[in-house]
């Protein structure tokens, strides 16, 4: 007998979760959804404890992963929780019991930085292996397993404020190198033997990263952070015979027709975190009367509405309504609109780019054909302007981190 699961939040006076009803952000309709206080013969009631958000359930409610929950939905797929009531016909749970669905930390997150370490190049002992995306969570088992299995791993980061902290953690956890994103892109650095690239970001540190693969190396996909498409340099793919893959964990374990392949990827995974060889996964706690001041003002302005909608004596509700409701539509055009001139800025940089490879002559070494420098015949205001433009490009994605996180936030109702 299947037994169905309701949950309830744990901070909350009722028993409720949070839906949206539409994609994309502070969509109209979205709210809070009562859950029967009793469940059904075939349920069990679960007090959440805890959560966490994921890029792929941020992405869901946008509207723009490839596979999109039925609406109205609730964010997520996963989290950890403790049973507080149970139906008459099941017997197999009893109240108290803790459960945790599809949990990250261990069934998708380690798997698929060992499935992608495991399954596309024959690595030995003293290969190289290059990822962007590096102090993400499956970045950081990347470099764990790398040193486990004795391959080193370059690690490529954003440029930030604690960038000498973020190096150190990283190569606490047995990182090789960490260079930046910008040291990446003017390839001061060499790394030779480079057998396997593992993708996040796409757009042009895919360029980048493909661009260091030795000769039968292979660039893994799996995931697509700056909503860019995957580049490949012309040279390697010609030359050096690289090759472009994609890995999706969920699909992986849907083609898995015998368990036997998954025991053994969990044994192994397990036998390290056991040892200590590899650290838990930490997590920041973020509770939800404990929210960025903007998700605050969100939250009054959809109290406003909902309490209009109920005709509370604010005023001319109909008026206020359609005022507070065009605020929200507001902000959401503006999240959009600079979501829009990063992707355009980032073209532009790349289109710039372009033009000073082209310009670039008399490269005899074919492996040398795809370096990005400044060029020999003076041109050297154009190479300023694409600096010009990536430093635009870099404010304006501080702006996006600092919306979009606590808009995430509160679509999740975390």
């Amino acid at each position: 007998m299947s037994t169905n699961i309701q949950v309830a939040g744990e901070c909350l006076e009722s028993q409720k979760n949070f839906t949206h009803r539409h994609f994309g952000w502070c969509s109209e309709g979205d709210r809070t959804v009562n859950v029967a206080d009793k469940p059904a013969a075939d349920q069990i009631l679960v007090k959440w404890i805890a959560a966490p958000i994921n890029p792929a359930d941020l992405n869901q409610i946008q509207g723009v992963y490839p596979v999109k929950p039925t609406l109205p939905a609730v964010g997520g797929n996963e989290g950890f929780g403790k049973v507080i009531s149970v139906g008459s016909s099941v017997n197999n749970i009893k109240v108290g019991d803790h459960t945790s669905l599809t949990l990250k930390s261990f069934s998708v997150n380690p798997p698929t930085a060992y499935r992608m370490l495991k399954d596309f190049v024959d690595l030995k002992k003293g290969d190289i292996v290059v990822q962007n995306g590096a102090n993400s969570a499956v970045g950081k088992q990347v470099i764990q397993i790398c040193r486990i299995l004795g391959v080193k791993s370059v690690n490529v980061v954003r440029k930030r404020e604690n960038l000498d902290d973020l190096v150190k953690e990283l190569k606490d956890l047995g990182a090789d190198d960490v260079i930046t994103q910008e040291e990446l892109y003017s390839r001061k650095k060499k790394f030779r033997g480079v057998k396997l690239a593992l993708n996040c970001v796409g757009g042009r540190s895919s360029l980048f990263l493909a661009s260091l693969l030795d000769h039968g190396g292979c660039m893994v996909t799996y995931g697509g952070m700056s909503k860019q498409p995957v580049e490949s340099p012309t040279g390697p793919l010609i030359f050096k015979d690289i090759s472009l893959r994609g890995f999706w964990m969920s699909r992986w374990y849907e083609v898995q027709t015998s368990p036997q392949k998954r025991q053994e990827m969990y044994k192994e995974l397990a036998g390290w975190m056991k040892s200590g060889e590899m650290q838990k996964q930490e997590f920041g706690l973020a509770r939800r009367e404990d929210r960025h001041p903007m998700t605050t003002a969100i939250d009054r302005i959809q109290e406003n509405v909902d309490n209009c909608s109920k005709g509370s004596s604010i005023g001319s509700h109909g008026r206020e309504k359609a005022d507070l409701h065009n605020s929200i539509l507001d902000m959401n055009m503006k999240m959009k609109r600079l979501e829009e001139t990063v992707v355009a800025q980032q073209k532009r940089i790349d289109d710039m780019e372009m033009a000073l490879m082209d310009e670039k002559k008399n490269q005899e070494d074919p492996e040398e054909v795809n370096k990005i420098g400044v060029p020999e015949d003076g041109s050297l205001s154009m190479f300023e302007r694409s600096l010009a433009v990536m430093n635009k490009v870099n404010q304006l994605l501080k702006l996006v981190d600092a919306l979009s996180p606590p808009l995430a936030v509160y679509r999740l109702g975390l």
